[in-house]
C-alpha cells in the first residue's frame, strides 16, 4: 500500500482553500487568484508555483492535471490543461514519459520497469512495477512527481532511469539535483533533489540521504538515484518508504539555505527548512509575483500560509519572516544569491526587523500562518522592492529543523491577501474624460471586426495590420477592453481632426503598455517627415536612441515637431506596466504629463529631426517648454501606435482610452483622469 498523504489540518491560521477547476473568478493570473469578498473587497491567492496557464486564444485558465486521452502515438494518456504536457504509456515498459514545454521536451524510463498503470485523477500508479516497488506518477502545476514506493525492506534501494532531451537541451548538476537548460542557460526542466519517508504518524521520519549521479551515452543519459541503506535499515523505519523524485518544469522561486552546506544550493526541492540543528541554521527563501493586485489598492491583511511536513525534534519553535533585500535565482546558496556572486553576509541579506513571527511551532501536519500585511502593501504599492522574503528562526539556537511542503507537490506555500479598491467606481474614468469635453474619445472596446468606435460620435475610425481586440484593460477597476497591437503591421487610424492642425491648442491623452526595447510610435497627427514645424509626433525611446550628444541619453518620451524637438528621459515607460501619458499644445507652450507627474526634458531648434538627431540645449527645462517657433501642424489623419517620423517602429504592446481635446487640460483635470484610471478619488 502507499502511504497517505497528511490530513489537511490547520494551526496558526486559515488553511488554504481548494484550487478552483471551475471559471468562478473575479480576475486570475498565472500564479494568482482573485475572489470577490463583497463590494469592493477582493482575496487574492498567491503562489510561487502555477495554477493557471493561458489557453489557445490567451485567456486565463484554471490548471486541470486529469489524465485523460491522447492521440500522440505509442501513448495512451496526458494532462488534460497547462502549460506543459506530460505523456504516458498504458505500460510502463511500452514508452518512456514524455514531458513537452512548448518547443522542448524530455523523455526519461525507469528501467526494468514494467506493467499497466491504473488511473485517479491526475494520478497513475503502476502496482509492482519492480519487485516490491510501486511507481506513481502524479501530474502537478509545474512538476512531474514520481513516487517510489518500496513496499518492504527487500525493495532495491537504487534505480536507474535513461533520459532523453530534444535538441540544445543540456543536463547540469544543480545542487544536489540536476537542471535541464537551453542554450542562453535559462533552465526549462529540473529534476530536484530527492526525498525519502516513512508512513510514520505527524507525516513521518524523512531523509535527503538520497543521490543523483548522470552518466552520458549514445542513447541519451542515464540517471541513477540511490537510497541511504543505514536510513532504509534502521529498525524505526515504517513501511512503505516513499521515494520522491520530481521533474521540475520552468522555474519556481522557492529555496533554503543551509550554514553546514554553503556552496550546495536546495531550490525547488523536496523540502523548506527553516531551523536550527544544534551545529547550523537552515533559512527558507520565498518569493510570489504580485502584479495581479493593482497597485492603488489599500491590503487589509496578508498571510503567509506554510504547511509543515516533519520536525527534526518535537521542541516548539518560534519562525519570523523578514523582507529580502537582494534578487536571487533558484541557484542560491547560503554564500551566493545566484550560484556566483557572494550575498552580503552568508545566508541572504535580508532587513534587521521581522515583518511577522509565529510562535509554538512543532506539531507536523498542519499549516502555519504569518501575517506581514505592512510588507505586502509595501510589496503592492511599489514603496518596497519585491524580492521576496526569508523564513528563519529568530535566534538560530533552538534546536529543531522545521521541514514544511515546497511550491511543487502538494500543499505549497501561499499568500493571502485581502485588499480593498480604490475609491473609484468602474465607468468613472470614461466620466472623467466626458466632463471634460474631448473632441475624440475611442475606447477601444470593439470585441470584433476592424472599426474603432469614436464615442463622440464624429471621428470613429479602423485598425489595420496586426492587432488583437478585447485584452485586459489598462484603466483601474478594469472598465472595458484595450487593443494589441503587433509592433510591425498594426496600428488604428481616424480621419484628421481640426483641433490638430495648425497652432490650434489641443491635448491629447492615452494609456500605453510595452516592453518592446525599441523606439515606439504612441500618436501622430501631422505631417510627414521633412515639413518643418508641421509634425506631431509622440513617441517611447529605450536608452541609448537618441543622437546629437543629449546630457543623458535614458529611455523616455520624444516629442517630434520636425525642427524643434523635445527630450523627456528617465522616464521607464518600457517596463511592461501600464502608463498614461499627456500632450498638449497652446501656442508655443507644451505641456507633457506621464503618470500623474510633469517630467522635465532638453529641447532643440537645430536639426531635430531625422532618427532623434539635433543639437541639444543642455540646460534641464522644467515643464513647460517653450517652442521658439509656433507649430502648423499638417492637416492628416490620426495614428495610433504608428506615425510619419523616421527610425520609430510601430508600437508593440497595448494602448487603450485615447482622447483629443480643442483645449490645454489643466493640471488638476489631469490628475483627475490619472487618479480615475487608478481607482482613487479625492
Amino acid at each position: 500500500m502507499e502511504p497517505k498523504r497528511p490530513p489537511h489540518q490547520h494551526a496558526g491560521g486559515s488553511g488554504r482553500p481548494e484550487r478552483r477547476q471551475g471559471p468562478c473568478l473575479s480576475s486570475a493570473s498565472q500564479n494568482s487568484r482573485t475572489f470577490s469578498s463583497g463590494g469592493r473587497q477582493l482575496t487574492t491567492l498567491v503562489y510561487p508555483d502555477s495554477v493557471n496557464y493561458r489557453d489557445a486564444s490567451g485567456t486565463w485558465q484554471a490548471i486541470d492535471n486529469s489524465l485523460v486521452k491522447t492521440g500522440l502515438a505509442h501513448y495512451t494518456y496526458q494532462n488534460k490543461a497547462n502549460r506543459y504536457t506530460v505523456y504516458l504509456p498504458a505500460d510502463i515498459a511500452s514508452a518512456p514519459i514524455r514531458i513537452a514545454f512548448g518547443s522542448s521536451w524530455l523523455t526519461f524510463s525507469l528501467q526494468g520497469a514494467k506493467g499497466a498503470g491504473s488511473l485517479s485523477g491526475s494520478v497513475s500508479t503502476y502496482r509492482g512495477a519492480l519487485p516490491g516497488v510501486t511507481v506513481v506518477v502524479d501530474a502537478q502545476a509545474d512538476a512531474l512527481e514520481e513516487s517510489l514506493v518500496l513496499q518492504g525492506p527487500a525493495a532495491q534501494s537504487q534505480f536507474s532511469y535513461q533520459l532523453q532531451m530534444s535538441s540544445g537541451l543540456k543536463l547540469k548538476p544543480s545542487g544536489a539535483g540536476f537542471s535541464v537548460v537551453d542554450g542562453t542557460v535559462r533552465t526549462v526542466f529540473g529534476m530536484a533533489a530527492p526525498v525519502m519517508y516513512d508512513s510514520a504518524q505527524k507525516g513521518g521520519a524523512r531523509s535527503s540521504a538520497l543521490s543523483l549521479s548522470a552518466s552520458p551515452g549514445s542513447a541519451g543519459t542515464s540517471v541513477t538515484l540511490k537510497a541511504d541503506m543505514a536510513w532504509l535499515g534502521d529498525s524505526a523505519r515504517k513501511w512503505p518508504v516513499t521515494i520522491d523524485p520530481t521533474f521540475i518544469v520552468g522555474d519556481v522561486q522557492d529555496c533554503y539555505l543551509n550554514a553546514g552546506s554553503p556552496t550546495t544550493t536546495f531550490c525547488v526541492g523536496a523540502s523548506l527548512n527553516a531551523g536550527y540543528d544544534g551545529s547550523n541554521a537552515s533559512r527558507s527563501l520565498l518569493q510570489f509575483n504580485l502584479s495581479a493586485i493593482p497597485s492603488t489598492n489599500t491590503v487589509v491583511s496578508a498571510k503567509l500560509l506554510l504547511y509543515l511536513g516533519s520536525a527534526s525534534t518535537s521542541t516548539q519553535t518560534s519562525l519570523s519572516v523578514y523582507q529580502l533585500t537582494h534578487t536571487w535565482t533558484t541557484a542560491a546558496t547560503w554564500n551566493t544569491y545566484d550560484g556566483t556572486n557572494n550575498w552580503t553576509a552568508p545566508g541572504g541579506d535580508f532587513s534587521g526587523s521581522a515583518a511577522a513571527t509565529t510562535n509554538g511551532i512543532a506539531t507536523t501536519g498542519v499549516w502555519y500562518s504569518w501575517s506581514p500585511t505592512a510588507l505586502v502593501q509595501g510589496w503592492v504599492n511599489g514603496s518596497i522592492v519585491n524580492d521576496g522574503l526569508v523564513v528563519k528562526e529568530p535566534t538560530e539556537n533552538v534546536n529543531n529543523v522545521l521541514s514544511f511542503n515546497p511550491a511543487t507537490g502538494s500543499n505549497p506555500p501561499y499568500l493571502q491577501v485581502v485588499h480593498q479598491q480604490g475609491g473609484a467606481t468602474p465607468g468613472s474614468y470614461s466620466s472623467a474624460v466626458q466632463a471634460d469635453s474631448p473632441v475624440a474619445y475611442w475606447h477601444l472596446d470593439e470585441s470584433s471586426g476592424s472599426a474603432m468606435v469614436d464615442a463622440q460620435g464624429v471621428d470613429s475610425g479602423t485598425y489595420q495590420g496586426g492587432f488583437t481586440l478585447a485584452q485586459s484593460a489598462l484603466i483601474q477597476p478594469a472598465s472595458g477592453t484595450s487593443v494589441s497591437l503587433n509592433g510591425s503591421t498594426g496600428y488604428a487610424t481616424a480621419p484628421a481632426l481640426t483641433a490638430l492642425q495648425g497652432d490650434n491648442t489641443r491635448s491629447i491623452e492615452l494609456w500605453f503598455q510595452t516592453s518592446s526595447q525599441t523606439a515606439q510610435y504612441l500618436f501622430d497627427a501631422g505631417a510627414a517627415a521633412g515639413a518643418t514645424n508641421q509634425m506631431f509626433s509622440l513617441i517611447v525611446l529605450p536608452a541609448n536612441s537618441v543622437s546629437g550628444n543629449p546630457p543623458v541619453n535614458s529611455a523616455g518620451l520624444y516629442v517630434a515637431l520636425w525642427g524643434q524637438d523635445i527630450y523627456y528621459p528617465g522616464l521607464n515607460v518600457l517596463d511592461g506596466k501600464r502608463h498614461h501619458v499627456v500632450l498638449e499644445l497652446s501656442g508655443n507652450t507644451v505641456w507633457l504629463y506621464l503618470d500623474g507627474t510633469t517630467p522635465g526634458g532638453y529641447f532643440t531648434d537645430q536639426g531635430g529631426n531625422d532618427t532623434f538627431r539635433g543639437s541639444w540645449d543642455f540646460r534641464y527645462l522644467e515643464q513647460p517648454v517653450t517652442l521658439t517657433t509656433t507649430p502648423n501642424t499638417g492637416a492628416n489623419p490620426i495614428l495610433i501606435g504608428n506615425g510619419r517620423y523616421v527610425a520609430t517602429n510601430l508600437l508593440n504592446g497595448k494602448v487603450d482610452e485615447v482622447a483629443v481635446y480643442s483645449t490645454a487640460l489643466s493640471a488638476t483635470q489631469v490628475q483627475n483622469h490619472w487618479q480615475a484610471g487608478n481607482g482613487v478619488t479625492d
